[in-house]
């Protein structure tokens, strides 16, 4: 999800970039017990239909099935918190993007001087096109978690907002 926030008077382009993501923390420890008590039951059901000869064999792969959904569940919601703060002003560009596990946020910040250079590329990833801002050899991902969609209409205000940037706005008249 794109919130464009902000004015041509304080900034000239605001950007939060935010994943979208059915089920949060909550939701993701509900489904893990839910897919835990379907395998533990199933696999019980198996074991008594078969005299108990078939739990060797069906309780490992049980396990394996839980410990990969509970592994998809929790970074689902991991990635969930992911956001990216896209700010443009007279002070240049600010890239903010913080993750939960991590520390502290990581800041890239990119002056007035090097904003004529910065271009935004675009590659294509599984057949999923994706957004990387470039100044000179950096290039920084921007946004990766977007759908399609979104991911288009961030890249047509970023290009709006780059070619229009100056240092000195005039005032509206």
């Amino acid at each position: 999800m794109i919130n464009l926030t902000g004015s041509f008077q304080d900034a000239r382009f605001e950007a939060e970039l935010v994943p979208h993501r059915s089920i949060g923390k909550r939701g993701a420890l509900a489904a893990i017990g839910g897919t835990g008590v379907v395998l533990g039951t199933s696999t019980a059901v198996i074991g008594v239909m078969s005299g108990g000869k078939s739990l060797p064999y069906t309780t490992p792969f049980a396990f394996a099935i839980q410990l990969g959904l509970t592994w998809a569940f929790m970074s689902n919601a991991r990635d969930a918190c992911e956001r990216q703060i896209l700010m443009m002003d007279e002070s240049g560009l600010t890239l903010t993007h913080t993750r939960p596990d991590w520390e502290e946020p990581v800041v890239t910040k990119m002056g007035p001087a090097e904003l004529p250079w910065v271009r935004i590329k675009e590659t294509e990833i599984r057949g999923i096109k994706k957004l990387s801002l470039c100044l000179r050899k950096n290039e920084i991902p921007l946004g990766r978690f977007l759908p399609p969609v979104e991911t288009k209409n961030l890249q047509q205000n970023l290009k709006l907002a780059l070619r229009n940037w100056t240092k000195d706005p005039s005032p509206a008249i």
